[in-house]
């Protein structure tokens, strides 16, 4: 089958759903090419893993949502000519790009689906009311009659498109993220090397946080809840993998001497997908206290219990007891989570085992590209089959 995925950005060291979904994809004999946008000038080409990229220039970017010249747009046209897709996958359905290969389905023959909500977003002034009010008209009028099916993470992203959205319960479908369960495993080998190489001695009781360092992840909160902690008789360390902005990531450096923390806790850059298994292997328990990340279920694939914020994904995640979550910007709750796990070693290798075997059954990859392509497979047959999510 041949598949067009469009998003917003595209970077395959970092192992985003839409590299591993293009892979996979691939890997099972589809013509996979990805159109995503970059700030060079000109439309370019390539090649990864198996499937195309095509990258076309950004003329502005307005809440992570590309704008692109009428010269690019008719480039686009152009290029999707030359081999129609079958079925353009959109993350999310409403940003420009899709919207453009919504008006074109007809003219290529081709079915659209794709998702709404990827992220998570706030109503917090009369700006974003009023941006809210045009997306929901703008799905009303338009993207909903154009999109044979809409993806949704999890039952509670379901719940959030039908109330807020009234799209027919028949059109939506619910398929979570998932992760490389071959990659994401642990090892002990690499657990020994990377602990030495972070000064972590064998005895000492590893906390990973991986991601984006911005203020929406909340790592603020998590070093605030190690302060808790030093009452326990127990060598805590806390290990953050990822960048961000200069002046948060020396706030949050400061907070940790603040609290006498600063021993404590371990910043280390941003790795490439591929090494990243290994600061989880090296690790004892993963926590994401505040916006849900796909990183969440590559820790479990590693054997990790995890902690996570209540989100609209985290009962998805949290589906074999494998963790805890806690209410929003909750400390407190945070803590005793903590606590839980640090207290109980037991207790964590029970949940990690756990956490690797909901990946193994539902979580991964593997799986979920198969139930993406019967999907596929389904809007382009005249067949009814009925939603069974």
């Amino acid at each position: 089958m041949r598949v067009a995925i469009l998003a917003e950005s595209f970077n395959p060291n970092k192992g985003y759903p839409e590299y591993y979904l293009a892979r996979e994809l691939a890997r099972l004999n589809n013509d996979v090419k990805i159109f995503t946008f970059q700030r060079r000038t000109e439309i370019s080409r390539s090649k990864v893993d198996g499937f195309r990229v095509v990258r076309i220039p950004s003329l502005l970017d307005i809440h992570s949502y590309h704008l692109f010249s009428v010269r690019n747009a008719s480039s686009i046209i152009e290029i999707t000519k030359e081999y129609p897709p079958e079925i353009v996958h959109s993350q999310p359905l409403v940003s420009p790009v899709s919207l453009l290969f919504m008006t074109f389905d007809r003219a290529f023959n081709y079915k659209v689906v794709g998702s709404l909500i990827t992220g998570e977003s706030s109503i917090s002034n009369v700006f974003a009311r009023l941006e809210f009010d045009f997306v929901r008209l703008l799905i009303k009028k338009y993207v909903d009659r154009k999109a044979e099916i809409i993806f949704a993470l999890s039952e509670d992203v379901k719940k959030l498109l039908l109330d807020f959205f009234h799209i027919s319960p028949k059109k939506i479908f619910v398929v979570p993220f998932g992760a490389d369960h071959n990659l994401f495993r642990f090892n002990s080998t690499t657990r020994q090397r990377i602990r030495e190489s972070l000064g972590l001695h064998h005895h000492d009781l590893a906390i990973v946080y991986s991601g984006k360092i911005v203020p929406a992840k909340r790592p603020d909160l998590l070093i605030k809840a190690l302060a808790h902690l030093k009452s326990i008789d127990k060598p805590i360390k806390l290990l953050i993998v990822g960048d961000g902005s200069f002046g948060y990531v020396e706030s949050l450096k400061k907070l940790a001497l603040s609290l006498n923390i600063g021993n404590k806790i371990v910043f280390h850059h941003a790795v490439h997908r591929t090494k990243l298994p290994e600061y989880y292997s090296a690790s004892d328990i993963a926590v994401w206290p505040g916006a849900p990340s796909i990183s969440i279920i590559e820790a479990m694939s590693t054997g990790l219990p995890v902690i996570v914020r209540k989100s609209f994904v985290s009962r998805c995640e949290l589906q074999y007891d494998n963790g805890f979550s806690f209410d929003p910007g909750n400390l407190n709750a945070l803590t005793t989570c903590l606590r839980k796990l640090i207290s109980d070693p037991e207790l964590r290798v029970r949940m990690g085992k756990r956490s690797r075997a909901l990946v193994e059954d539902k979580l991964n990859w593997e799986k979920i590209a198969k139930t993406y392509l019967d999907l596929y497979k389904m809007v382009r047959s005249p067949k009814v089959i009925e939603n069974n999510s």
